[in-house]
């Protein structure tokens, strides 16, 4: 099965408020992002993961979800956000550990680091 990459990019209004979130992608051959058309190079584009959350919807970097997480003593439900670090999508809680996104289950989206950066 082939993962469709897309970005999603964050817009502020000159206040500092988070305004919305435009869409770009799915990338092919020769394509170019807006961040290298326009030149500007501190646009800070979130990568789709591949995955959605339990109600369909789509999980990007930046998201703020609520997982389980199975080990031999029990499962574990945490809250953390979606990062891409080491080649690799990750969730990172609030105590700085990571787990990986696709050794989690019961994923849902809580929110995300721009419209709710008060779940952090």
């Amino acid at each position: 099965m082939k993962r469709v990459i897309k970005f999603r990019r964050p817009h502020y209004h000159y206040s500092g408020l988070f305004h919305s979130f435009s869409e770009w992608g799915p990338v092919e051959y020769g394509f170019k992002s807006p961040a290298s058309i326009s030149g500007k190079t501190n646009m800070q584009d979130e990568q789709y993961t591949g995955l959605k959350d339990g109600n369909g919807v789509e999980v990007y970097e930046g998201d703020v979800i609520m997982f389980t997480y199975k080990t031999g003593g029990g499962c574990f439900s945490h809250q953390g956000k979606v990062i891409f670090e080491q080649y690799m999508f990750l969730v990172e809680i609030e105590n700085g550990d990571c787990f990986s996104l696709n050794r989690i289950g019961g994923v849902n989206i809580i929110g995300n680091i721009h419209e709710n950066p008060e779940l952090l």
